[in-house]
């Protein structure tokens, strides 16, 4: 058997649960357009970023490249081999 205690206790309970979630609700509904707003907000900053990040990298790029491109490169350039200098198989250079 429920006491009468017991059933306003109850009762309170779910009285503040409803009025708790009602505040809730209230204030969620009232700064959702500025929550919205932060949210949208931070994407964009995110977006720009990126963008103007990858914009730089474009740029650093080329100028590696356009640098690499103009600067000199030492080349190496092989002797060519005289028949003297040719080995047969098989036979050993002679020390002398």
């Amino acid at each position: 058997m429920v006491t009468k205690w017991e059933a306003f206790g109850a009762i309170s309970l779910i009285a503040l649960l409803g009025v708790t979630g009602a505040v809730v609700l209230f204030v969620f509904l009232r700064y959702l357009p500025i929550l919205i707003a932060l949210v949208l907000m931070i994407i964009a900053l995110i977006v720009i970023g990126t963008v103007l990040i990858s914009v730089v990298a474009l740029f650093a790029a080329g100028a590696g490249a356009i640098y690499y491109a103009v600067t000199k490169k030492p080349r190496k350039v092989s002797r060519g081999l005289k028949l003297e200098e040719a080995k047969e198989p098989g036979k050993r250079k002679e020390e002398g």
